[in-house]
């Protein structure tokens, strides 16, 4: 999104990454738009583990692929705080003014004494952090020792639904909702719980499967239905097995039709961990469906503490089952939570996010 916002601004854009599969559908995006990626010889994956390599390897790498583009400023979207450190000590030593968006930072994450120093470094040059959340730039402060008064911008993720999604019409939206429970060989009266989510431990489905026995017996017509793929898809069918509710919980994989699903379903569940600042939240609230989520990292922030949809403590699957069982019995104020949550979600937009993160790569360029 962002590369496309700044191609039409006229920038003229190098992206550098891993080469691998999980990027080759970003190369082929980006070849749409004209560009190359330069590859970034960095990390592996082992056992669905990924290393990003040590301080130094990252830094050398860095130090490689900024010699043989030579920018004028590097933007960096980067994972746990402190997986990237030699790559924002690597752009600092090459005095180029940098913003390094961290984009997921966990709850009391664990940075070493030796990297808080490193990032103090990198700080001190032409280099600006940049949170995506008021809980994420905390977690960032405290994870790096970094005082309170420190510059640290947050800039928000934003998401549009496509343009068909956003109002559709009345029997479109029946002919989805039609479609999903005949895929799923479900009557057609079932209500539907949908949760769209990379199928890892941190985004806690085995919470919402450890919910679904606790609802009550009226609640029986609900399916769960799980929208996404991931290295823990083999545990989750197994438990799921286990528990006996393959008859109600529904694994379909990735899926490049979410917005229909959202449509199609009754209400959004998201039991994550620890998020940044979830797009699948955004997409939730935007499609106007009312949301159970966890009560942890940004969500609140997202959800407007409980305006926008209800929160439940994470990792507790007895509260989820009561906030589902709540839901399910009362649909008027889920709907009217809904309705709130549509016009927050539409308000975080995809412009809002690129032309604030431009701005503050453009201030910087320009900054003595």
């Amino acid at each position: 999104m962002i590369i496309r916002a700044a191609v039409r601004a006229g920038h003229m854009i190098v992206p550098c990454c891993v080469v691998n599969e999980a990027t080759a559908s970003v190369s082929e995006d980006l070849g749409e738009l004209g560009l190359t990626v330069t590859p970034w010889e960095l990390g592996s994956v082992e056992d669905d583990w990924i290393s990003w390599g040590t301080v130094e390897e990252q830094r050398a790498s860095a130090s490689r692929v900024l010699s043989e583009t030579d920018p004028d400023a590097v933007l960096l979207f980067l994972p746990e705080p402190d997986s990237s450190v030699g790559i924002l000590v690597a752009c600092a030593e090459k005095d180029v003014p940098t913003v390094a968006v961290f984009t997921v930072v966990p709850p009391g994450y664990p940075v070493s004494p030796e990297n808080r120093a490193r990032g103090a470094l990198a700080r001190r040059g032409r280099q600006l952090w940049v949170a995506i959340s008021e809980d994420n730039r905390r977690q960032l402060i405290d994870a790096f020792g970094i005082e309170a008064s420190t510059q640290i911008p947050v800039v928000r993720n934003g998401r549009n639904l496509p343009a068909a999604w956003r109002d559709p019409e009345p029997a479109r939206v029946d002919a989805v909702r039609v479609g999903l429970r005949a895929e799923l060989g479900i009557p057609s009266a079932s209500r539907v719980v949908l949760t769209v989510a990379t199928l890892s431990v941190s985004k806690g489905h085995l919470d919402l499967l450890n919910a679904i026995p606790l609802l009550s017996p009226s609640h029986a017509d609900v399916h769960f239905v799980w929208a996404g793929d991931g290295w823990e898809r083999d545990r989750l069918e197994a438990a799921i097995a286990v528990a006996g509710l393959s008859h109600r919980v529904h694994m379909i994989g990735y899926r490049t039709d979410v917005p229909a699903l959202l449509h199609a379903a009754d209400l959004f569940v998201f039991p994550s961990h620890s998020e940044g600042y979830s797009l699948a939240v955004i997409e939730a609230m935007s499609a106007g469906l009312p949301i159970i989520a966890a009560d942890v990292s940004s969500t609140p922030e997202q959800l407007g503490h409980g305006r926008y949809g209800l929160l439940s403590p994470v990792g507790d699957p007895t509260a989820l089952a009561e906030r589902l069982d709540h839901a399910l019995s009362n649909p008027a104020r889920m709907r009217a939570l809904a309705n709130a949550a549509l016009l927050a979600g539409r308000a975080m937009t995809e412009e809002a996010m690129c032309a604030a993160t431009l701005q503050l790569v453009e201030d910087m360029v320009s900054s003595p």
